[in-house]
């Protein structure tokens, strides 16, 4: 509908009424004012990653209330660490972190745990690594 709304939500699409805009503003296209508006979370949380399972990559689409510190671990299912990822520099709002690891070790299929961690509290989602 409109290239500055989250293309993730099916909401953010809707079909044409002339066969399709390749190139062109879509017909469909609306002006809301909630997407004129910088809207904040009220809370900070991690979102659901997808596609869960994966293979090669992960997105982890999270949420901050405002801007740092903060972190982002991603555990094995033995609870050590596999990386870690520094939130302190975002600025609120919606963020996503993709995570791609067989760039980054030599890591098995798996069960891993990922936790975000801010000034707030935390919060944890489980996602599945298959090779």
């Amino acid at each position: 509908i409109n290239p500055e709304m989250d293309n993730t939500l099916p909401a953010s699409w809707a079909a044409s009424t002339d066969n399709g805009t390749p190139g062109n503003i879509n017909s469909a296209f609306q002006v809301l004012s909630s997407i004129e508006q910088n809207i904040v979370p009220s809370r900070s949380a991690l979102g659901t990653a997808f596609p869960n399972p994966f293979n090669p990559a992960v997105t982890i689409p999270f949420q901050l209330a405002e801007t740092g510190p903060g972190t982002i671990n991603i555990y094995n299912i033995l609870g050590q660490e596999v990386i870690s990822f520094d939130l302190g520099e975002l600025t609120a709002g919606k963020h996503i972190y993709t995570w791609q690891p067989s760039r980054e070790y030599h890591i098995s299929s798996g069960v891993f745990l990922i936790r975000m961690k801010t000034a707030h509290g935390s919060s944890v989602k489980k996602i599945i690594y298959l090779k």
